[in-house]
């Protein structure tokens, strides 16, 4: 699975301009809840650990294997 981190100019706009936004306020741990809420809420996901740095961010229907 691709970390859609690596790619984010072929993300959404509405994506791309959260994630802008996540990046100006900085990674903590807090910062990190608050984005995975905003971003869970336009369908992706991703994880972060006590450091506060993101990763793995994925559309959350690609996380269910049919």
């Amino acid at each position: 699975m691709t970390d859609l981190f690596e790619i984010i100019e072929t993300l959404p706009l509405c994506i791309q301009n959260a994630l802008s936004s996540f990046e100006r306020e900085g990674y903590d741990y807090e910062t990190c809840a608050k984005y995975l809420a905003i971003l869970e809420a336009k369908g992706y996901t991703f994880e972060y650990g006590l450091d506060g740095m993101p990763f793995n961010l994925t559309e959350k229907w690609k996380l269910f294997k049919f």
